[in-house]
């Protein structure tokens, strides 16, 4: 049975942190993968991907820009005016509504496709480079790994040792 934590013990940066004692045992799941493919990028590359791209807002907008449009036309056709200063300002907004989503539709893909060169050129450098054979010494073969046969086979009880005899040579 899982050992529980008093969520109130230690409190740290807003987060609860819970108390362990010697003896606890954390429980580890690490899952296999068969490959792993790792692409350089560049700074530059990198902002662009960090900065997003607003393309799904301006298709938003420019599906909403002719909806009002279409909305707009029929009205504007079939009704009477009063005054040739109301249908003129109407005319202007029904104008400008077909523009702005046509302009929007222009500006989603100019950005898509920038978006899209960069995945690209990213997943080219890739596919170009040589691959690495890794290999992590005694590697169990198996379909789930127990938490101590991982924690084994990636060294890692080794390395704790280790680095406590080290820490322990240490003058303090």
């Amino acid at each position: 049975m899982p050992r529980r934590y008093d969520i109130n013990a230690r409190v740290g940066e807003g987060h609860a942190t819970p108390t362990r004692s010697e003896g606890d045992t954390v429980e580890k799941r690490v899952g296999r993968v068969d490959s792993l493919t790792v692409y350089e990028v560049t700074d530059d590359e990198l902002r662009q991907l960090e900065d997003g791209s607003p393309d799904s807002l301006m298709l938003t907008m420019a599906i909403f820009c002719f909806g009002a449009g279409i909305s707009l036309l029929p009205t504007f056709v079939a009704a009477t005016y009063s005054s040739l200063v109301t249908k003129a300002v109407f005319a202007c907004i029904t104008a400008v509504a077909f523009l702005a989503g046509v302009l929007l539709i222009a500006l989603w893909l100019s950005f898509r496709r920038s978006r899209t060169a960069t995945f690209d050129k990213i997943r080219k450098r890739g596919s170009e480079s040589q691959t690495a054979g890794i290999r992590v010494a005694n590697q169990p073969r198996v379909a789930a790994p127990t938490a101590a046969s991982t924690e084994s086979a990636l060294g890692l009880e080794e390395a704790d040792a280790e680095a406590e005899a080290e820490a322990a040579r240490k003058p303090k």
